[in-house]
């Protein structure tokens, strides 16, 4: 595993997680579904987008699982337009 495999893998999950949720956010959608969206699409078993997910930190998995429950929390107690 060479640093730039991972660091192309980070681009292209964050490149993914950025279109899904702008998208979901016209749509109306909360952005929490677009999160998770994008990571069914870009791991091992959507499209194949990101293969090595061995080389992850486990640290970082933790962050991303906070921040998605982070960001639902705050949708859930946002006031309708």
């Amino acid at each position: 595993m060479e640093p730039l495999d991972f660091l192309l893998d980070l681009l292209i999950v964050f490149a993914v997680a950025g279109c899904v949720v702008f998208l979901f956010h016209r749509l109306r959608v909360p952005s929490v579904v677009g999160l998770l969206v994008g990571g069914l699409v870009t791991g091992p078993y959507g499209l194949g987008l990101v293969h090595e997910t061995e080389h992850v930190p486990r640290a970082l998995r933790r962050h991303a699982v906070g921040h998605v429950e982070h960001c639902g929390r705050l949708q859930a107690f946002e006031r309708p337009r």
